[in-house]
């Protein structure tokens, strides 16, 4: 369906409300929320997961792909397929031109598994005198004053795996894409 058609379709049913078709209207609003984004384009959709079979192909080499004539006619789901990125599971993050880990377009970044990693950590204390009333190396209580002591503490790796474990706080949704 081309602008004309569209443009005739709309005068024909909407020229004076008289001749009002519900599947006419749906085929206007369809032919205009496909003009609305561009090809390439990204949605996130919020639907029960019950809908996603009434609107999109479920199964084969076109899996994900919005069925034609309804709402999301000219869109896929982001499943790998269809000429689209593989999203699910991935929060998207802007592009920054100025920051290397953000600054490649597509690049996947992160994990959802969190592990602690064996490791130490070394603190210099420098002790003194609490009274400051003489020079003496001690406080007279075996402490040392104005020197420098070294302390060590070590974490061993963790007991528990970190799958899951390091995850924002999330929604989940549909991830379409214009194609």
């Amino acid at each position: 369906m081309d602008i004309q058609d569209l443009k005739d379709l709309s005068d024909t049913n909407l020229l004076d409300f008289s001749n009002i078709v519900p599947q006419k209207i749906r085929e206007i609003f369809n032919e205009v929320f496909k003009r609305i984004a561009l090809k390439g384009e990204l949605r996130s959709v919020n639907m029960l997961t019950s809908e996603i079979a009434t609107y999109f192909v479920t199964n084969g080499a076109t899996e994900g792909l919005g069925i034609a004539g309804l709402d999301y006619d000219g869109w896929a789901i982001r499943n790998g397929k269809n000429g689209t990125d593989n999203a699910g599971g991935l929060v998207d993050v802007g592009y920054s031109k100025l920051n290397p880990k953000y600054n490649q377009l597509s690049n996947t970044l992160g994990s959802e598994n969190a592990v602690l990693i064996a490791h130490t950590h070394t603190v210099n204390v420098k002790a003194f005198n609490q009274n400051f009333t003489d020079n003496s190396s001690t406080d007279g209580q075996g402490n040392k004053n104005g020197l420098t002591d070294s302390y060590t503490t070590s974490t061993a790796g963790g007991t528990e795996d970190g799958i899951g474990k390091n995850m924002q706080p999330s929604r989940v949704v549909l991830k379409l894409q214009k194609i």
